[in-house]
């Protein structure tokens, strides 16, 4: 059964911009617990002498808000993600297993004030598995069954100011 401090075949995991750490709670096929759950920053210590076990996470998603719960729930879209991946303004996007969640990547203003996507990336996944940006924040999507990395290239304005003659 899900708990706060428990994992079952976990996946992909990232930081966050306030380093906290956003793990799957799911895995290829329909492995794990279909969730995504977040540890706060201050709770994961920085130079631990041993492993640690059974840290507590500090939310769930895919579960509106319950950490028991087994199942999805409907009014909560975040079922079966995969490893999410944050723009430097906290964005989130998160691809999911197309047998369980939504086929399209759901983008997030910032996961920690509203659990709720306000877009998707529109082109048909079979699996969103991973993401990454690169430098110039351009983010690059991997679509596992379809063996294909599609590219979103950032949206980036040009200031031209006048040039003064001397």
């Amino acid at each position: 059964s899900p708990s706060q401090d428990s994992l079952c075949h976990p996946g992909g995991l990232a930081m966050d911009t306030r380093g906290n750490l956003f793990i799957s709670d799911h895995n290829l096929e329909v492995s794990g617990n279909y969730r995504l759950l977040e540890y706060n920053a201050p709770d994961l210590p920085l130079f631990p002498e041993t492993a640690l076990f059974d840290i507590p996470a500090s939310r769930v998603y895919g579960r509106d808000g319950s950490f028991t719960e087994p199942n999805c729930v409907v009014d909560d879209p975040l079922c079966g993600p995969w490893e999410p991946v944050f723009y430097p303004d906290n964005q989130m996007i998160v691809g999911f297993n197309g047998y369980l969640g939504p086929h399209f990547p759901q983008i997030y203003h910032d996961p920690l004030t509203n659990p709720l996507p306000y877009s998707s990336l529109n082109d048909y996944y079979s699996h969103a598995y991973s993401a990454r940006l690169d430098s110039l924040n351009n983010l690059y999507v991997l679509d596992l069954t379809r063996n294909r990395v599609l590219i979103y290239h950032a949206i980036t304005y040009r200031t031209y100011l006048p040039q003064v003659n001397r």
